[in-house]
């Protein structure tokens, strides 16, 4: 009986057939279920649970409160249907919803806060683009200074790993230090920190308690003609491929493989 849902049940065909009456009244379709098997065998009514008198799941509501009221349902306690009866009436304000059963309502609430949960958890679990920054080292195949291309090459001994993808690195520590690759030079060590989705690179100093990070000690960096790298950078991390763009100085990078050997 799809789209029906079981009201209430009557042992009497007599009572069943005035509540239906009753119902029809209100414009209310309603069918009876097992009458004949009550009326031939009355023994037989517990058995097959009685009389079954069944609406529309759109009218199960109305029809119970009528019911109810005509004495053919008893009130349940009211902290045992309190929220069903507010998810109902909540639920019945919404198009296409209302056309659903209860329990399916239900069983579909259950599984949208389920997939919202889940998702909100999946969230809380990626790493931010901090967690991303220090977590991994990346290849640095060529980087753009000023809009022209340029392909670095570090000098002296270097820890390169079978089957990495690149031999360029650059890599930004725990205890506020990046080593960015150096062109037909030794690597480069700056000072970094993160702060309101900008990256902030300066020039190393190796005692950091001397070592603002203001927009007096950015300029000062900036203006080292020795380097390129300090400066101001947007971040962008997304799909193991990480931008980093000053106003000069643009790096493309992506996730490093390692695997360790030793090379030159």
């Amino acid at each position: 009986m799809k789209g029906w849902i079981i009201v209430s049940t009557f042992t009497s065909p007599i009572d069943a057939h005035l509540a239906k009456t009753l119902l029809e009244a209100q414009g209310i379709t309603v069918e009876l279920a097992d009458e004949q098997i009550v009326q031939s065998y009355q023994a037989l009514s517990q058995a097959v649970g009685g009389i079954k008198l069944s609406v529309q799941q759109s009218d199960f509501l109305k029809a119970k409160q009528i019911l109810i009221k005509a004495g053919y349902v008893q009130l349940e306690p009211q902290q045992d249907n309190a929220f069903l009866a507010w998810f109902e009436k909540i639920t019945n304000k919404i198009p296409y919803i209302n056309r659903l059963g209860l329990e399916t309502k239900l069983v579909g609430s259950i599984v949208l806060v389920l997939i919202v949960g889940a998702t909100f958890i999946f969230w809380l679990l990626i790493p931010s683009k901090l967690e991303q920054l220090i977590n991994n080292k990346w290849c640095v195949d060529k980087l753009y200074y000023k809009g022209q291309a340029y392909t670095p090459h570090s000098i002296g001994l270097k820890l390169v790993f079978p089957g990495a993808n690149c031999s360029e690195t650059m890599s930004f520590n725990e205890d506020g230090t990046v080593n960015f690759p150096g062109f037909n030079s030794f690597e480069e060590r700056c000072n970094w920190r993160f702060d309101n989705d900008s990256l902030y690179i300066t020039k190393w100093e190796k005692d950091k308690s001397n070592h603002p990070y203001d927009d007096k000690h950015i300029k000062e960096s900036e203006k080292n003609e020795k380097s390129i790298f300090p400066g101001i950078y947007s971040l962008e991390i997304n799909d193991n491929i990480i931008v980093i763009q000053s106003k000069d100085l643009k790096i493309i990078g992506r996730v490093y493989k390692d695997k360790f050997k030793i090379g030159l």
